[in-house]
């Protein structure tokens, strides 16, 4: 929990296009955030960024909270990558297996 270490962004223009002096790279470093962008035509990197920007706005529709959020994104909602279960259900059985 706590600040990430790093941050992946596209190369939008909301993140300075390729400029390393932009707002939001110097809020980055005030925080001691590594900012990485993508590739540039790096459409698997990008699509991945772009799914979960999606699935974050979808899901903050239903949450008051940073605790409500992590409950629901973690405990109830599927995920196509885990074959549609939920994180915390991948997580544990595989904590139970070691």
């Amino acid at each position: 929990h706590g600040k990430p270490r790093e941050i992946l962004t596209d190369n939008g223009s909301a993140f300075g296009l390729r400029s390393k002096h932009s707002k939001f790279d110097r809020g980055c470093r005030r925080r001691g955030i590594k900012h990485i962008r993508t590739a540039i035509h790096s459409p698997t990197t990008t699509g991945k960024i772009e799914r979960f920007f999606q699935t974050l706005a979808r899901e903050l529709k239903f949450c008051v909270d940073h605790h409500e959020f992590r409950m629901r994104y973690n405990h109830f909602r599927p995920h196509t990558s885990l074959h549609g279960k939920v994180p915390a259900e991948v997580y544990f059985s595989l904590r139970h297996m070691s």
